[in-house]
Formats: structure tokens, C-alpha cells, sequence
């Protein structure tokens, strides 16, 4: 074993490995055992949880969405459905306000009828009365332009 005694003799060459290489190298090894464990584990640990929490959170959110959006094209089908009943509606209401309309328009109309019919009749009658008292009237009348007129009386 030849390698043994240069391990303690440093001959430096271009790589020397003696006792200094394996000091650095379980430094090395015990630093980064402490930085992981002492510093990086808390961060590590941190950075988990709020990840979990984000993950969560963001589950959550699509969970929301996906029962907001079913929601919203119920929402959206009622209403469509609703207007397209309320346009029936209306249609319905145009039509039979149309028909109470003509009805109404046509009572209207044979009460006028009936009113001018009872006008012409009285007119008529009355008509009738000054015609056969006519004559009588318009003596009796030019009687009293004369009387006037020439101071008969």
C-alpha cells in the first residue's frame, strides 16, 4: 500500500488528497446538513403550507366557478324562457284587447245607431208636428206682420 503514506505527506501534485480533503469534505457535508435542516427546512416547511393553502384555495375558487357558471346558464335558460313566455303573453294580450276592442267598438256603435235612430224618429215626429202646424203658423204669423205693419188694431 503505497497510497497510504503520501496521504499524510503532502507531495503536492496537481490532486493531492490527505487528511485536509476529507476535513473539507465532512465540513462540507456537516454545513449543509445545518443550513438544510436549521435554515432551509423552516422556509421549505413555509413555503408547503402556503402552497397547500394556494392549492386550496385555487380548488375552491374552480369548484365556484363551475357551480356559479351551471347557475348562471340556468339563470340565463329562465330567462330567456320567461321572456319568450312574456312575448306569448303579450301577443295574447294584443289579440284579445284587439277582439275587446272591436267588440267594444261595436257596441259602441250600435248603441250610436240606436240613438241616431231615435233621433231621426223624434226628428221626424217633430218634423211631422211643424209641418201640419205650418200652415196654421205661418197665417197666424203673416196676421201679425200685417196687424203691425199697418196699425190694423
Amino acid at each position: 500500500m503505497h497510497f497510504l503514506p503520501y496521504f499524510f505527506i503532502a507531495s503536492s501534485g496537481l490532486f493531492d488528497f490527505d487528511l485536509t480533503f476529507l476535513a473539507e469534505a465532512s465540513l462540507f457535508f456537516i454545513l449543509s446538513l445545518v443550513i438544510t435542516f436549521l435554515f432551509l427546512s423552516p422556509i421549505s416547511n413555509q413555503i408547503n403550507s402556503r402552497s397547500e393553502f394556494i392549492n386550496y384555495n385555487l380548488t375552491k375558487s374552480a369548484l365556484f366557478l363551475f357551480f356559479g357558471n351551471k347557475n348562471m346558464q340556468n339563470l340565463i335558460f329562465l330567462a330567456c324562457k320567461e321572456s319568450n313566455e312574456l312575448q306569448r303573453q303579450m301577443l295574447l294580450l294584443r289579440n284579445n284587447a284587439s277582439s275587446a276592442f272591436e267588440k267594444e267598438t261595436l257596441i259602441t256603435q250600435n248603441e250610436n245607431f240606436k240613438i241616431l235612430a231615435q233621433f231621426r224618429k223624434n226628428l221626424v215626429l217633430k218634423s211631422a208636428f211643424s209641418f201640419l202646424n205650418f200652415k196654421a203658423n205661418l197665417n197666424y204669423l203673416t196676421d201679425q206682420f200685417f196687424l203691425q205693419k199697418f196699425n190694423l188694431f
